[in-house]
C-alpha cells in the first residue's frame, strides 16, 4: 500500500537507531558526568612529574634532596588515588608516621584524577626553591581541561582537593628534620690542584654528611632486606647452579641487536638551489670524513639539531654516487625536508646492529 512502512525498511532504521544509541551513549555520559578517564592519570603523570623535575634542574638539587621533593609530591597524589581506588593500599600502610590525608569533600563532587595530578604540581610549587615557577604547569594544565569541557564547578573542587591534601603534606615535611641540615656542617668538594674531587654518588656523603638525620619513610637501611645465600658452584646438570647458568645462558641468546649510531662526516651547505618538481638541492662541501647516499643526516642549524632523516640524493655535478669523501663538492637532497639555509651544516651518521652480549 502506499505510504506504508515496509518491513525491512523499519528493520534497517530500528539498527540505525541502535548504532547511534550504542554511539552517541558514552559522549552524552562523558559529557553529563565531565570526569576524566582513568587513562587521564598514566597521561598526565609524566608531564606532572617533568615539570617537577626540571625546576630541580634549575635549582641544581642533589640526589638526595630531590627524592624528599619526589616523595613528598607524589605521596599526597598517590593518598587521594588510593581513597578513591580500594584495590590500592593507602600509603599509611607502608610509610611510617603518615597519616590519611583528610578530604572534606565526597567522592561524587569531585573527579580524584584531577585533584591527584594538581597536587603533584601544588606540592612542589609550596616545597622547592624555586617552586613558584610551577603556576605556569598549573594553569596549561587547567586550560586543557577547560579544553576537555570539564566543568568549571568540578575542576575548581577538585583544586580544592587537591590543596587541602597538598597543605598536609608539606606541613607533616616539615617534622622530618630537612629543616637542620642547613645548620650542620657540610663539605664542597673543590675542583683545584692538590684536591680530590669525587664523582657520583661518591661525593653525596660529603655534599649531605647528616642526611642520616632524615625521617626513613620506609626502611631504615638495606640490612632489612638481606640477600638470599649464593647457590652454590656445582657442575650437576640437575643442580640449582647450572639452572641459573643455564637461565642466564637462554637469555643472552634472545637478546636483540644493539642499535649503534657511527658518525661518518660533516658537511657544510654553501648554496641552496630550489628546482621547481624536483625540490630543493644543497650544493655541499664535505669538511671532515665522508658522505654516503645510504647513510643519515642530522641537520644542525646554529649548533641546534631541528631535523634528522635519509638522503634523499647524492651527486657530483650531474652524476648519481654512491659516496663523497672529505674536500670535494657534492649536491644532496633530503628526503622529506626542503628548508635549508646557506651555513647549514650536516652530520652524516650511519646506524649499525652490534650483537649484544651479557
Amino acid at each position: 500500500m502506499p505510504g506504508a512502512n515496509h518491513p525491512g525498511k523499519i528493520k534497517t532504521s530500528m539498527k540505525k537507531i541502535i548504532i547511534l544509541l550504542l554511539l552517541w551513549g558514552p559522549l552524552v555520559h562523558a559529557q553529563k558526568t565531565g570526569r576524566l578517564p582513568d587513562s587521564a592519570l598514566r597521561d598526565y603523570l609524566r608531564p606532572a612529574v617533568f615539570a617537577l623535575t626540571m625546576v630541580m634542574v634549575h635549582d641544581v638539587v642533589n640526589p638526595p634532596a630531590a627524592s624528599r621533593y619526589y616523595s613528598y609530591a607524589t605521596i599526597g597524589a598517590y593518598d587521594i588515588v588510593a581513597q578513591n581506588d580500594s584495590t590500592l593500599p593507602g600509603p599509611a600502610r607502608f610509610i611510617r608516621s603518615y597519616t590519611t590525608a583528610r578530604i572534606s569533600a565526597a567522592p561524587r563532587d569531585y573527579d580524584y584524577r584531577i585533584a591527584a595530578l594538581y597536587c603533584i604540581l601544588e606540592t612542589g610549587r609550596q616545597l622547592l626553591p624555586s617552586g613558584a615557577t610551577l603556576q605556569e604547569n598549573q594553569e596549561k594544565f587547567l586550560q586543557s581541561l577547560r579544553k576537555k569541557k570539564v566543568p568549571a564547578v568540578l575542576i575548581t573542587r577538585s583544586v580544592a582537593v587537591a590543596n587541602e591534601v597538598a597543605a598536609q603534606i608539606v606541613s607533616w615535611s616539615k617534622t622530618d628534620h630537612y629543616n637542620k641540615l642547613s645548620t650542620l656542617l657540610r663539605y664542597t668538594p673543590l675542583k683545584e690542584e692538590g684536591h680530590w674531587y669525587p664523582t657520583p654518588p661518591a661525593y653525596i656523603e660529603a655534599v649531605e654528611p647528616h642526611w642520616n638525620i632524615i625521617r626513613p619513610m620506609v626502611i631504615d637501611s638495606s640490612t632489612q632486606f638481606p640477600a638470599p645465600p649464593l647457590v652454590k658452584f656445582s657442575k650437576d646438570t640437575t643442580s640449582p647452579m647450572y639452572k641459573l647458568v643455564k637461565e642466564v645462558y637462554d637469555l643472552s641468546k634472545r637478546l636483540t641487536p644493539e642499535q649503534r649510531e657511527q658518525v661518518l662526516g660533516l658537511v657544510e651547505v654553501r648554496q641552496v638551489f630550489r628546482i621547481s618538481k624536483i625540490g630543493t638541492i644543497a650544493g655541499c662541501m664535505v669538511l671532515d670524513g665522508l658522505v654516503r647516499r645510504t647513510s643519515r643526516a642530522r641537520l644542525l642549524r646554529d649548533n641546534v639539531v631541528i631535523w634528522s632523516g635519509e638522503l634523499d640524493s647524492l651527486k657530483r655535478f650531474k652524476d648519481d654516487v654512491r659516496e663523497v669523501k672529505a674536500g670535494f663538492e657534492c649536491g644532496l637532497s633530503l628526503k622529506g625536508y626542503d628548508d635549508l639555509k646557506e651555513g647549514d651544516q650536516l652530520e652524516i651518521f650511519e646506524m649499525q646492529e652490534v650483537a649484544r652480549s651479557l
